[in-house]
């Protein structure tokens, strides 16, 4: 477990300085993004199609892919400028570790993007949600206007929206299916990265197919009301994959041990 520690303390420090620049990046992009989006709004509008409206989402997405990036160059990097793998790979300890190392690096860099995407989430709502416009008619000749914010709307946009409900679920058996999507696609980009270096390329193709698979189970989802008929069960989707990602991580770890990843 110590040497498992030291790793993850080895890759975290590399991992650091383009994580916390993409942080940074997500919560200052998406705050200006409502703010320019806050200056085209008078009326009310529910905080989940402001926040949309504002393109603050697609700064998530962009962030997502830079961590991804991130990810693959912290294994690039072991086989290309510091050569450093060969030194990996004479540790006195289970190659094994190396691989869980990074593995866990990964995970520890896309929850802080989560957590940081919650906190921007939070902050757009306090700095620039937009305001409730009620119109109070009395039976005496005139209106009185009261402006006030919308109750529970922060809550409400984390039920309404698409992108909340995937991102934060409210429930267990979405709360797993989010947990097994995010789990396999990360084990798979390991091991897609893994298959190139051994030159094993064919095999990258059972990462698209999970890629494949988790879009079909984002677009249930999110359009299941609207589009699907029958009601299917997420927790053997998650079920499932589960499964790839336990493949991935042992033919990753395969491919390790063998040191075929040159």
């Amino acid at each position: 477990m110590y040497k498992l520690l030291c790793l993850t303390d080895f890759e975290m420090r590399q991992l650091a300085k383009p994580v916390l620049v993409i942080l940074i990046f997500l919560l200052l992009a998406q705050q200006v993004l409502l703010g320019i989006a806050a200056e085209k709004y008078y009326n009310y509008i529910p905080y989940e199609e402001f926040f949309a409206s504002s393109g603050a989402i697609i700064v998530f997405y962009l962030a997502f892919a830079a961590c991804c990036g991130a990810c693959l160059l912290s294994v690039l990097y072991n086989y290309h400028d510091s050569k450093s793998i060969y030194t990996l790979m004479t540790l006195p300890q289970d190659r094994r570790l190396m691989y869980f190392s990074k593995l866990l690096s990964g995970l520890l860099a896309f929850l802080l993007l989560i957590c940081t995407q919650l906190a921007s989430a939070v902050l757009g709502y306090m700095l620039f949600a937009p305001r409730i416009r009620a119109v109070i008619q009395e039976p005496i000749i005139g209106a009185t206007v009261q402006f006030r914010h919308a109750v529970n709307g922060l809550f409400l946009a984390f039920v309404r929206s698409d992108f909340f409900r995937l991102v934060f679920p409210l429930g267990p058996e979405s709360l797993i299916s989010t947990m097994a999507i995010f789990l396999s696609f990360l084990c798979g980009l390991y091991y897609a990265i893994y298959c190139e270096r051994s030159k094993k390329y064919a095999r990258i193709s059972l990462f698209a197919a999970q890629i494949g698979y988790s879009i079909y189970l984002i677009n249930y989802r999110i359009n299941a009301r609207e589009f699907f008929t029958q009601s299917q069960n997420l927790y053997i989707h998650s079920l499932i994959l589960i499964l790839a990602a336990g493949y991935f991580m042992w033919s990753s770890i395969r491919l390790i041990r063998r040191s075929a990843v040159s």
